[in-house]
């Protein structure tokens, strides 16, 4: 799988996540982010991908968690 860079997981207060769902448009940017992490979470699901997918997913997590305090 390839290495995504870290700001693919990094949120700043004015840019949300997932666009509203009145938006008619998304940040390509939050659309590359958003699929590869459905990626991600359809990867959990085959034993041969689970554990890279765990990885890079907790260690977003990690970076998420950091961001926040």
């Amino acid at each position: 799988m390839a290495n995504f860079p870290s700001r693919l997981f990094s949120i700043n207060n004015d840019e949300s996540f997932v666009a509203p769902l009145n938006a008619s448009t998304q940040t390509s940017e939050n659309v590359q982010r958003m699929a590869y992490v459905e990626r991600l979470v359809i990867e959990l699901q085959r034993s041969d991908l689970r554990e890279n997918a765990l990885h890079v997913l907790s260690k977003g997590l990690i970076m998420l968690i950091d961001n926040g305090l």
